[in-house]
């Protein structure tokens, strides 16, 4: 691949997460507010997905900027997000203070799927402002849906029980490989 379109690929791939980490805090903020996500959460790290199905299904999707999408397919996932505390830059040499990480429950994660939408987005410029400054950022169309999510690491290689297979009000315990009844985020 020659450097210009390597330095294009980048750039894409850049403007895709800097869309998803909007569209995640626009997904995450509804939620806070309405007590489903801890409060105290506001800062997400998405991870690339390997491996991921193609989902295939269709929605209608409303937001600030389309009124109404009605024909939006939901393809793959390509990122998982989950919460991290941002803390300031200490130089090498001075006193290190930790970063604690987040409290977190176990649904307090997205998912961001690829989308393809049928409406044009004919939108302008935003002015953004938030902790790391203020930005100017021409919006295209959109290119992910950030979903709120559960998640379960199976650390056991010897457990056999899939996460998503317990039943209606139990949860996945890792630490028991067992699915246990109780609440999922704590």
């Amino acid at each position: 691949m020659n450097d210009t379109r390597r330095r294009l690929t980048l750039f894409n791939i850049t403007r895709v997460v800097a869309l998803g980490m909007l569209l995640a805090l626009a997904a995450y903020l509804p939620l806070a507010q309405a007590g489903v996500i801890v409060e105290g959460v506001s800062h997400f790290k998405c991870y690339e997905v390997d491996d991921a199905r193609n989902i295939d299904v269709l929605k209608q999707l409303a937001d600030q900027i389309v009124e109404l999408d009605p024909n939006v397919k939901i393809e793959e996932a390509k990122f998982f997000c989950t919460p991290v505390n941002k803390c300031d830059f200490v130089p090498p040499g001075e006193p290190q203070v930790p970063c604690p990480p987040p409290f977190i429950g176990l649904q307090d994660h997205l998912v961001c799927y690829e989308i393809e939408t049928s409406v044009q987005a004919q939108i302008g410029t935003a002015v953004v402002t938030n902790q790391l400054g203020n930005q100017s950022y021409k919006i295209d169309d959109p290119e992910l849906l950030c979903v709120p999510t559960s998640k379960a690491f199976i650390t056991d290689p010897t457990c056999e029980i899939d996460p998503l297979s317990c039943p209606a009000g139990t949860v996945f315990n890792n630490a028991t490989c067992a699915c246990d009844q109780g609440d999922a985020r704590e």
